[in-house]
């Protein structure tokens, strides 16, 4: 279970924070979709992950580097990650598994 984010968007940096050990060789960046609401279909403004750049390995926090396609894109939005009234992350269940092959639960 995905249990909380932190974006700096400064450094271009996505924290994910899991309730258990996930493995990172199945992480799937494009599972990933951060919003300007809570519920997609009240948001303004989405953007769906591209690129992958994973900082760290099989861990409960995993960080992911944005690259400068994903942070400039994101920049340019201006309802979209400019504080934490309007930075949502959504997933699917493909995003990543546990150690034990578990598909994260979205």
């Amino acid at each position: 279970v995905l249990l909380s984010f932190n974006l700096d968007m400064n450094v271009g940096v996505l924290e994910l924070i899991f309730s258990e050990t996930v493995d990172s060789l199945t992480f799937t960046v494009t599972q990933f979709t951060l919003q300007s609401a809570f519920n997609v279909s009240d948001a303004v403004q989405n953007y769906t992950l591209m690129q992958p750049d994973l900082l760290t390995g099989d861990e409960v926090i995993l960080r992911q580097g944005l690259l400068y396609i994903d942070l400039n894109t994101i920049k340019s939005y201006l309802y979209l990650a400019t504080n934490v009234d309007d930075s949502f992350l959504s997933i699917t269940s493909l995003a990543v598994k546990d150690m034990s092959g578990n598909r994260v639960v979205p």
